[in-house]
């Protein structure tokens, strides 16, 4: 409802939204013969969106984003596939160590292809992603989500994040759901980008910590 307003009222550009159902993971492809999911979207979700839909499919037009868990997904699957995305919207990202990883991120080894801490600091592929994070400011993953702001700013890539008012919860995401989609928009529409081929928006970097309320 929230998308339509938006673009009835032509405060966003018209986009096309897909939401696979990812069983509560972290769209990771998993150790031991679990599900592939990083995989799933990218060799399957993305081919059959850009057949049955009216899609510009160039990189620059497609944007990848989820919320908690899938804020890891969205932030690990643009950084490892940048050839496929040049926008990421981490809301809330649920970022944790190996040692407090599920099971079936496998061992170390496997750990470190699918964390998102660890590709933004050994490689460069970030830098070609325009990155949004946004967390509560009672948000539980406070610390890890501020080391990943830490990473992407050492490596130079393009950067939006915002603290808002809020805990890790649905009610923050609903209730902020206007501001993600205005970014969206923003960025899948920009007409300029970084060297790296990230959307060049005017505030690349904002860095908030303003209590703002959702809609405001």
């Amino acid at each position: 409802e929230d998308l339509d307003r938006l673009i009835d009222q032509r405060m966003i550009e018209p986009m096309i939204v897909v939401l696979p159902d990812g069983q509560q993971g972290y769209w990771t492809n998993q150790a031991n013969g679990g599900p592939q999911w990083a995989d799933f979207i990218t060799e399957d979700v993305v081919p059959y969106v850009d057949t049955h839909f009216r899609t510009d499919a160039r990189r620059e037009r497609r944007a990848i984003g989820g919320l908690s868990m899938g804020a890891h997904g969205a932030m690990q699957i643009a950084y490892r596939r940048p050839e496929l995305f040049s926008i990421a919207g981490a809301h809330s990202p649920t970022i944790r160590p190996f040692e407090d990883s599920p099971e079936f991120f496998g061992d170390q080894a496997h750990f470190r292809l699918y964390d998102p801490l660890t590709l933004v600091r050994t490689s460069n592929n970030a830098k070609r992603v325009l990155t949004w994070i946004d967390l509560g400011n009672e948000d539980k993953f406070r610390a890890t989500t501020a080391e990943m702001r830490q990473a992407l700013l050492a490596r130079e890539a393009p950067l939006e994040f915002h603290v808002f008012q809020g805990e890790h919860e649905g009610w923050y995401w609903m209730g902020y759901l206007p501001e993600y989609l205005r970014f969206y928009s923003r960025a899948l529409y920009s007409k300029t980008f970084t060297p790296d081929g990230a959307p060049d928006l005017e505030d690349d970097t904002i860095l908030l910590t303003a209590s703002a309320q959702p809609g405001r």
